[in-house]
């Protein structure tokens, strides 16, 4: 009966453990996903969550298989490819609300990731669209074009990150 009780008492302290992870995982992603359009860092995230900056930076690169910056970009580059799809807000505009410091950051990081401009992006895969004074998109088609067109964009990104 000992031998069952210690195995019992290890797989429930990993498991205790785990639990911890993922609530802190499920903090810390929350934390990103609400600010990153904010200029969040990693600094700020360690001092909330009580942690060392380098452990939380090895800690969301274990648990995510990506790091802190690649994952906030990933982000950024989502809330981009949306508004040049579904607004007609300026790239400077949509470049500082999705949290880029200059438009020429998000034209450098949006190029890298995918291989063309923001504007060219934007030609590309939103050109057909007439676009109303509360940004909302009207496609000149079917209301199933502007999905069509998001869904795209979103493949384009997932195309990226299995690189």
């Amino acid at each position: 009966g000992k031998i069952l009780i210690t195995n019992f008492q290890s797989e429930s302290s990993e498991n205790y453990v785990h639990s911890k992870d993922v609530q802190r995982l499920t903090r810390i992603l929350d934390e990103i996903d609400n600010n990153f359009d904010k200029g969040i860092n990693l600094k700020d995230i360690a001092e909330k969550e009580n942690l060392n900056l380098c452990y939380l930076s090895s800690f969301i690169k274990q648990q995510l298989g990506i790091g802190f910056q690649e994952y906030v970009n990933m982000k950024r580059i989502d809330k981009v490819v949306n508004q040049l799809v579904m607004t007609n807000k300026s790239i400077t505009e949509i470049s500082f609300s999705s949290g880029f410091s200059t438009t020429k950051s998000l034209n450098q990081l949006f190029k890298k990731m995918l291989h063309m401009t923001p504007t060219e992006f934007r030609v590309k895969y939103a050109g057909n669209r007439v676009v109303l004074p509360n940004f909302e998109i009207i496609t000149e088609g079917k209301e199933e074009d502007t999905s069509r067109l998001y869904s795209l964009a979103l493949q384009i990104l997932e195309q990226y990150i299995e690189k």
